[in-house]
């Protein structure tokens, strides 16, 4: 059951870059914001009128019904858009943002997105114009191990995501070199630092575990803002032989990442693997990559 669910959870808990996006048709129970004046008396809206709204909506036809822990209006693209971050677990975790943005050319048409994004969040600060033209970035927080109960650590990558004009978000990370580098790589390496310090040798069980994320981190982000596109594929091979089946997932979605004649040599390796978990683990992946 362990394997099973860490297979889930390392399948499933990434930053949505392939987003769930739907067209809805539904009127708020309140004025959409369309000026600077109007979003910041929108932002003091009562949080029950928000969760409402949301849940005024079920695309996906799963009755599922969210809590909403935060909300920001904000503009996203052309026109202001609603984010808030949502928990359907009923236990106040927060692992998805929910993004309502009017449909151009409509009254009362909207896209509905949702985009799973790790806690905790301060939209503030994860909804924000990086590059000043006007139309804010969402950065959506990935726990590269997945969701793991008392046990999760919190080591995260971020994805930064811009509205399209078709309703999906696209990952633009790689235009936003300064954020990594000046925000985001020296806390990896603040944490990073000190755990090799403090660390006994040799290095075991969870604390083994959260430096190989911390690797992880590292090595993407020399693929994606340093365009090393096959940096962390020597560990990653590594990794899915590693006797703890954290490891050993991530190292196949590594590969997955990745993507290279080399990677996809190897998942096909692993797709036929006698361990069912690693071969699930990697047809998930092939599959992905179609």
């Amino acid at each position: 059951m362990r394997l099973l669910a860490l297979l889930i959870l390392a399948t499933f808990a990434r930053p949505a870059l392939c987003d769930q996006s739907f067209e809805v048709t539904g009127r708020p129970p309140f004025e959409w914001p369309g000026t600077a004046q109007d979003t910041a008396r929108a932002n003091r809206l009562e949080k029950a009128k928000i969760e409402s709204f949301i849940n005024s909506f079920d695309p996906r036809r799963d009755g599922i019904r969210f809590t909403v822990d935060d909300f920001r209006f904000a503009r996203l693209g052309q026109k202001v858009g609603l984010v808030a971050s949502v928990d359907a677990s009923g236990r106040d975790l927060a692992y998805a943002l929910v993004v309502i943005q009017p449909r151009p050319g409509t009254a009362e048409g909207f896209w509905y997105i949702v985009l799973p994004s790790s806690p905790p969040h301060l939209l503030a600060q994860e909804i924000v114009d990086l590059d000043g033209d006007g139309s804010d970035e969402i950065i959506a927080r990935d726990v590269v191990g997945g969701y793991q109960g008392a046990s999760t650590f919190p080591v995260y990558w971020d994805s930064i995501l811009h509205l399209s004009e078709n309703g999906t978000f696209a990952d633009v990370s790689a235009r936003f070199p300064r954020y990594y580098q000046s925000r985001f790589m020296p806390q990896v390496a603040l944490i990073s630092g000190m755990l090799s310090e403090v660390s006994p040798q040799p290095r075991t069980g969870d604390l083994r575990w959260v430096l190989t994320e911390l690797e992880y981190v590292r090595d993407k982000f020399e693929r994606v803002i340093n365009g090393r596109t096959e940096a962390g594929l020597d560990p990653a091979l590594a990794w899915t032989e590693d006797a703890d089946v954290r490891t050993a997932m991530l190292g196949i979605r590594v590969l997955g990442e990745i993507r290279t004649p080399r990677a996809i040599s190897a998942l096909n390796l692993l797709a036929a693997s006698k361990n069912q978990g690693i071969a699930a683990a990697a047809k998930a992946e092939l599959q992905g990559l179609r």
